[in-house]
């Protein structure tokens, strides 16, 4: 494996680094959750730009990237159902959708698989995002450290995240479409009759 392929793996590692802070109660829970979370974004990145910059994708790199961010993104909307910081039809939704994809990709066999677009990459960016700001917002209402900073405009910004999730969802919804769309137009292989 290379340096890319466990940035990657790095992201379903970092799934229970992310929820175990807030459901064992540690001191500052919601603040380590939003600092594990902005590292798995960040991973995406990284491992986004040397895989470009290495000019050697590889088909197990390429799947293993968008199972790890799957992976990760409904895990933690789970927790965070579970956690109650947001709605139960936010992770439905992205599951389902999730599924629906997985099932289309896993359909391609004997041909290449459609790769992601703009739309899926900023689905992701988004979800990353959204799912960062429920936690510092959480954090911020129930930790010392965020709330001790005493900016008035702090909880303002971050109570944005009711926007946020609900963009992240949308786009999810709206990326799905467009991969469906995209899947509907193109020819079948002989394998797929």
């Amino acid at each position: 494996m290379i340096i890319t392929d466990w940035l990657t793996l790095s992201r379903i590692l970092l799934l229970p680094l992310a929820l175990l802070p807030v459901t064992l109660g540690w001191n500052e829970g919601w603040l380590w959750s939003a600092s594990f979370a902005l590292l798995a974004g960040l991973s995406n990145i990284a491992d986004d730009i040397l895989a470009r910059l290495s000019k050697r994708p590889s088909r197990y790199g390429a799947a293993l990237d968008l199972v790890s961010d799957k992976i990760f993104i409904c895990g933690m909307l789970i927790g965070l159902f579970a956690l109650d910081a947001i709605a139960f039809w936010i992770p439905l939704v992205v599951v389902c959708r999730e599924g629906v994809i997985m099932h289309l990709r896993n359909r391609h066999t004997g041909s290449p698989a459609l790769a992601t677009d703009n739309w899926g990459r900023l689905k992701i960016a988004v979800s990353y995002t959204a799912v960062c700001w429920v936690a510092l917002y959480q954090s911020l209402h129930t930790g010392q450290v965020l709330a001790g900073l005493n900016f008035s405009w702090l909880d303002g910004l971050l109570s944005v995240y009711s926007w946020i999730m609900p963009a992240a969802v949308v786009l999810t919804l709206v990326s799905g479409l467009h991969y469906l769309w995209r899947y509907l137009r193109r020819r079948p292989t002989a394998a797929e009759g």
